[in-house]
């Protein structure tokens, strides 16, 4: 509920949760296990602006407590990508099917 993976929680296995309940507006980080990812969307019913993470990250891009639909899926990226030299900095998993057009999205300046 809170930044630095603090205040209540709740755990998700694999699934489509088209509403989080008492969790709506409230998600500030996310803890995301080795071999999985998410698709954290503004709206009920994955509406809205929609991101995708495959990592921990305590700050949930420009979504802060507007979180209201996640999609919790395996993931295993064939490619990463980071922010700074010597894999330093964000990193993103990379699909080959996948195309980006813009990585500020991902906090990649």
């Amino acid at each position: 509920e809170h930044s630095e993976f603090s205040g209540n929680s709740m755990s998700l296995e694999t699934g489509a949760f088209t509403s989080l309940g008492d969790f709506n507006d409230k998600l500030t980080s996310i803890e995301i296990q080795p071999g999985f990812a998410a698709t954290l969307c503004e709206h009920e019913n994955f509406s809205g602006r929609c991101f995708n993470v495959d990592r921990s990250t305590s700050v949930v891009y420009s979504l802060i407590d507007n979180i209201d639909s996640v999609k919790v899926y395996p993931f295993n990226p064939p490619a990463r990508v980071y922010e700074h030299s010597d894999f330093n900095g964000n990193v993103l998993g990379v699909q080959l099917d996948q195309e980006f057009l813009n990585l500020d999205e991902f906090d990649f300046d």
